[in-house]
This record gives C-alpha cells, sequence and structure tokens, in this order.
C-alpha cells in the first residue's frame, strides 16, 4: 500500500488547506483590530455575543455534512453511483427539517435574555445568514466527495476575505451594527448562490428517491457527529451566552479574542494536515483488502502531528503575551497563566483528536462522542451556578476536562482501533 502522504490528492488537498490556513489566519488577526478601530470596543463585544447565539442554536443542525460526506466519498470509491445519488437527494430534504427546528429554538432563545431582544433586527440578519450556511452544507458535500477540497477552499476563502472587509469597514460609514448584519447577510446569500449553481455530472437530485428509512439512515450515521457537535458548541458559544446571562461581556471580549490567538489558531493549524488525512483515510478504509502495512503508516503519521502541535503550543506560549498585546493595542488584559491554561486546553484537544481521526474517518466513534458531551456539560453547568465571573477559573476548569477527554480518546485509541477498522 502506497503511503498516501505521497499520494497526489493529498498533496493538493494539503496546499489547498495552507491556503485556507494562511487566509484564515490573516483574516482572524484583522478582523478583531479592525472591528475595534471602525466599530468601538462596546460594539465589538456585543456582535460577539450575537454570533453566539446562532452557534448555540446550532446545536440542532445534526451536523450531517461530515457523516454524509463520508458516506458518499465511500459509495464512490466503490462506484456505488444508485446509493450515492440516493444519499445525496434524502440530505437536501433533511437540511429544510433541520432548519426548522433552529428557526424555533432560535425564537425561544430570543426570550431568554433582554439584550437579545433590544436587538432583534441584527439578530434575524445573523441568523438567516447562519441557516444559508447550515444549507450550504449540501453544497460541501457536492464539492468534496470525490475527495478534492480545492474548489470549495477557494470559495470559502474568497467568502471570509470579502465579508471580512466589507463587514469591518461599514464601521466608518454606519453606527448601527444592524446595517453591518445586513451587509454579512446579503455576501453570504451570494455565496450560497454561487456554490449552489455549481454542479457535478454524477450527481442528480430525484424526489422519487426520498425515504423516510434513508433519511433516518442519514440521521443515524451522524449521531456521534452531531454529539460532538453540540459538544464544542457548549464549550465556546454556550460559555459566551452564560457570560452574557451574568453581563460579562468584558469577559466576552477577552475570552473570545484569547480563544483566536491561542486556540483557534492551533484547532486550524491542525485543520491543515487531518482534513486531507481524513479523506484519505476513507478512501483507504472504504478498500476491504486492509493491511497491517497501513495501519503501522497510520500510527507513524498521528504521532508525528502530536510532535508538530506540541512545537506550535510552545511557541505560542512563549511569544503569545507579547503577540497579544500588540494585536489589540492593550484594549484586553491577559496574563501569562491564562495563557498557558488556554495554550494546553488546545493542546490536549488537538491531540485527542488526532487520535479520533481514523475513527471519524469511518464513522465509528460515538462512545468518545457520549463521554465529551457529558463532561462539557458538567463543566458548563459548574461555571454558571459555583464560577461565575473569575476569568482564570473559569479556565482551570475547561483544562481539568480537556485532560480528562485527552486520556479517554487515547484509551479508545489504543484499545479499539484495530478492531474498529477492520470490522
Amino acid at each position: 500500500m502506497k503511503n498516501f502522504i505521497l499520494v497526489k490528492s493529498f498533496k493538493n488537498n494539503f496546499k489547498s488547506e495552507s491556503i485556507l490556513f494562511t487566509t484564515q489566519i490573516l483574516i482572524q488577526l484583522l478582523f478583531a483590530p479592525l472591528m475595534l478601530l471602525f466599530w468601538n470596543k462596546e460594539n465589538f463585544n456585543l456582535w460577539i455575543l450575537f454570533f453566539s447565539i446562532p452557534s448555540l442554536v446550532s446545536v440542532l443542525n445534526l451536523n450531517l455534512t461530515e457523516s454524509v460526506r463520508n458516506q458518499m466519498s465511500i459509495m464512490f470509491e466503490r462506484k456505488n453511483l444508485l446509493n450515492l445519488n440516493k444519499i445525496y437527494s434524502n440530505l437536501i430534504f433533511s437540511f429544510f427539517y433541520i432548519c426548522l427546528f433552529m428557526i424555533i429554538a432560535f425564537i425561544f432563545l430570543l426570550k431568554s435574555n433582554q439584550i437579545l431582544l433590544d436587538n432583534i433586527n441584527i439578530l434575524v440578519m445573523i441568523f438567516s445568514s447562519s441557516i444559508l450556511i447550515i444549507l450550504n452544507g449540501v453544497n460541501y458535500c457536492k464539492f468534496t466527495f470525490r475527495g478534492d477540497i480545492k474548489k470549495w477552499n477557494l470559495y470559502s476563502i474568497s467568502y471570509k476575505a470579502i465579508s471580512l472587509i466589507s463587514l469591518s469597514i461599514s464601521g466608518y460609514f454606519f453606527d448601527d451594527l444592524f446595517f453591518g448584519s445586513l451587509i454579512y447577510f446579503f455576501l453570504t446569500l451570494i455565496y450560497f448562490i454561487i456554490c449552489s449553481n455549481f454542479k457535478d455530472k454524477i450527481l442528480v437530485f430525484n424526489f422519487n428517491e426520498l425515504d423516510k428509512f434513508t433519511i433516518l439512515k442519514i440521521f443515524n450515521k451522524s449521531i456521534q457527529f452531531n454529539i460532538l457537535n453540540i459538544s464544542s458548541i457548549l464549550k465556546h458559544s454556550g460559555l459566551i451566552f452564560i457570560l452574557s446571562l451574568l453581563n460579562q461581556l468584558t469577559i466576552i471580549g477577552t475570552i473570545s479574542t484569547a480563544k483566536t490567538l491561542f486556540y483557534f489558531f492551533i484547532i486550524r493549524f491542525l485543520d491543515v494536515i487531518t482534513k486531507p488525512l481524513s479523506f484519505e483515510f476513507t478512501k483507504n478504509f472504504s478498500n476491504p483488502k486492509i493491511n497491517q502495512k497501513l495501519l503501522t503508516n497510520v500510527r507513524s503519521i498521528l504521532y508525528s502531528c502530536t510532535i508538530i502541535i506540541l512545537f506550535v503550543c510552545l511557541i505560542l506560549f512563549f511569544t503569545g503575551e507579547n503577540i497579544y498585546n500588540f494585536w489589540l493595542n492593550y484594549n484586553y488584559v491577559i496574563n501569562k497563566y491564562l495563557i498557558f491554561l488556554i495554550v494546553a486546553d488546545a493542546f490536549f484537544y488537538s491531540v485527542g483528536n488526532i487520535f479520533l481521526l481514523p475513527f471519524k474517518a469511518i464513522n465509528k466513534f460515538l462512545p468518545i462522542s457520549m463521554f465529551e458531551i457529558c463532561i462539557n456539560l458538567i463543566i458548563l453547568i459548574s461555571i454558571y451556578f459555583f464560577i461565575n465571573n473569575n476569568i482564570i477559573e473559569i479556565y482551570e476548569i475547561i483544562l481539568i476536562s480537556s485532560i480528562l477527554i485527552f486520556f479517554f480518546k487515547i484509551f479508545y485509541f489504543i484499545f479499539f482501533f484495530k478492531r474498529k477498522i477492520f470490522k
């Protein structure tokens, strides 16, 4: 079996992910300073809060895209075009059900917070944009099921760059965040229409293929992805929402900006490697003739990724404070210990996900998802009732949860890797 680090599709996807990563980092580094410059600190804190609400509601998104893309890729590799189109047709129908539930949840959530009700026009625009992005998950599957992510990343990069520039600079012309949210909505709509116009010659939507059994199968295959997605939302957007209930907008700004630089930087850096690997894992593991050499190769790749992430984390820890203060011109206060907590959290989360990767490629990781969401839910409840507004204590308890989840993922990999792959 040829080493898939040397495979052409991996190289192309790796280059594409590298460009996407570089662009995303530039966007994230520019977004906060530009928003602070053109919109001021108070509006920026509100913008972060407003964006956390659609993310929180998206627990009902059910994250069909990754699991369905894997299934479509497997069907494509096995040249089973009949089932491939059946999955695709029912995926489109499934997304409309999801969006309906999300709208209901959004209306319910608005009533729980007076700040949200006072800015309902802005939230409607942002939420509508989020619905379009979720529906674009169908297009993601359509673009990437063959194992090539280059074209999708090109569209994604263009959309994010244009959105950043337009949204930030609009603060120079308008004082009301509603106009910024309106611009964001129209840009998202254009992005969705462009992606929807992309056609694949072997994918055909057919109403006659719609059936309850296939829809239920799609939801069943996505359960473990859904739980993992909900767990992540609880950890990030859920925390922002809890802090808003406690009227801690300054802490919201500090946590959001610190996580952008010290947490999500590491996660997105890892995506450059893991997303192309995931595509190759899915293609290779869909082949019934899996040999021991391939499995040994997988382990070596995962260990190498771990060393790379450790190196990146150490660099961020030792240089992070100066970079953060220069980046935001001392608008938010941060110390070395908080940086350590966030970087350590990102390290344990990232390395755990490295060893989860082979199981995600074949849709077999439900016990891990269940364990992770239980831990994060317990942590979020603890923060609300016992921690309140101490940012250091908040991140100490978050780090403990990440360490527990990390050890569970390593245990799962050691004891179940061969069994799950060969099953």
